[in-house]
């Protein structure tokens, strides 16, 4: 349906008359002129029906007898009582279409708000913006939405198309110059990363401080996660410091160091927090652009509803900025009680590699000592004069113990003639004395004393 009509009809059942009218999409009004049919030529006719009903702003119009604006309205008449058109079935026809027009124009004048921040901002690039881009595509899906479900009239929706399509455009050709530029930023990048962990590769060879290796891999990281690298480059510096990194831990914390150390989970955890806060700070810088945008915008509103969009836009930000920072606060107090528990950790994990040395030395000192002395008695006893001096003192040995016998033999015959002479005094059977005294007495004394 077109925003201007034209219609043959009567005034108050009599008087013929020609009637335009024409819709005022912005104000939701519409304009009615209505001119008499004797000053009405038939060439007039044409030209407002094909020329100026199709947009044109040159014909000139005969005497007016009549004009008047309305507000358009779902359910009252276009034309007052005392009019009638030949084709009033197209008339109702475009009073709701011209409400639906209405309407749709209103909601894409909301999206010409959004659109021309984003416009605003894709001129100003001087890169490719990846958050640009998906705010675009959020943008556009919704845009989308509207027009499928047909709240948004299909000539608005090209509208916003068109324009749409224009900042897709600038940032597709922003995009591809900085992929160029891209390659050729991460080859020399991933050269001068791979020139410094290479050396730092030598050092841990040749024994360096593993601590201060350690810091300068940290150092490293923190400049590799700032850098842009095609996803190839990135992988390949990563391996490469991801490896010294394991390298420096086994050596300094020996092998059991495993993903159930205190110490290597700690040092997890801080790496984790450290680039979760430089994601987060990120964020916040990009919230504050933001927000200094629409505080330079506000300032030069094309209307109240705009003015209003903005500040609620302004809130929205500040309470975000205030939600994050908040949050990043307490994400540095937990890093640095992370840190001090992994100085703690460390601490004692060189006490206890201490220990394990010491220990080690000290095994290695008695063994060394207990295979000394075994070698200095292989010496003594294959040295002639020790086995001579051993023969010596072992014949010594026998005749002691040969004299020693002979007196306690002596000893036990006494002590048995002392028993049996008891006995025979208190006339106990012989017999039982012999058993008592078997165990004692030898059996040639034995068979001597019978």
């Amino acid at each position: 349906m077109k925003d201007r009509l034209v219609f043959w009809g009567k005034k108050n059942g009599k008087e013929k008359v020609l009637l335009t009218i024409d819709l005022d999409e912005d104000e939701g009004t519409y304009e009615v002129q209505v001119m008499k049919a004797e000053n009405v030529t038939e060439a007039f006719d044409n030209l407002v029906r094909n020329q100026w009903r199709n947009g044109s702003e040159d014909v000139v119009f005969p005497e007016i007898e009549e004009t008047f604006t309305r507000e358009l309205s779902l359910t009252a008449d276009l034309l007052p009582d005392e009019y009638e058109v030949d084709r009033d079935d197209l008339l109702k026809m475009a009073q709701a279409e011209w409400n639906f027009f209405v309407l749709s124009k209103r909601l894409k004048d909301t999206y010409s708000h959004s659109l021309d921040a984003l416009e605003e901002r894709a001129e100003q690039l001087e890169e490719f913006s990846g958050d640009l881009w998906e705010e675009m595509k959020l943008f556009w899906q919704k845009v989308q939405e509207q027009i499928r479900d047909k709240n948004l009239a299909r000539r608005h929706g090209n509208v916003i198309r068109r324009r749409t399509n224009a900042v897709f455009s600038t940032l597709k050709d922003l995009r591809a110059k900085s992929e160029k530029e891209l390659v050729d930023d991460s080859a020399a990048a991933r050269e001068r990363f791979m020139q410094i962990l290479d050396g730092v590769e030598n050092r841990i060879s040749e024994g360096k401080s593993l601590r201060h290796l350690f810091d300068e891999l940290k150092k490293i990281q923190r400049d590799f996660k700032k850098t842009k690298f095609t996803r190839k480059d990135q992988s390949a510096v990563w391996d490469k410091l991801d490896g010294l990194f394991k390298e420096i831990k086994s050596k300094k914390y020996g092998k059991t160091a495993s993903g159930n150390d205190p110490l290597i989970r700690i040092l997890r955890r801080i790496d984790g927090l450290t680039a979760a806060i430089d994601r987060m700070e990120r964020s916040i810088r990009r919230d504050k652009k933001d927000l200094n945008f629409q505080n330079n915008r506000i300032d030069n509103t094309d209307g109240q509803l705009e003015a209003q969009i903005r500040k609620a836009k302004l809130s929205v930000l500040e309470e975000r900025i205030s939600s994050k920072e908040n949050k990043l606060q307490d994400m540095h107090k937990t890093l640095a009680q992370l840190k001090t528990r992994a100085e703690k950790l460390e601490e004692r994990a060189e006490e206890e590699k201490k220990e394990e040395e010491r220990k080690k030395i000290e095994k290695e000192v008695k063994e060394r000592i207990s295979k000394q002395i075994k070698e200095k008695q292989k010496e003594i006893q294959a040295d002639p004069e020790v086995q001579k001096a051993a023969s010596i003192l072992s014949s010594t040995q026998k005749e002691d113990e040969t004299s020693s016998s002979i007196v306690n033999h002596k000893a036990a015959k006494s002590t048995a003639e002392t028993i049996r002479s008891a006995v025979r005094a208190s006339r106990v059977p012989l017999k039982f004395v012999s058993d008592f005294t078997s165990p004692t007495v030898s059996p040639s004394l034995s068979d001597e004393e019978e």
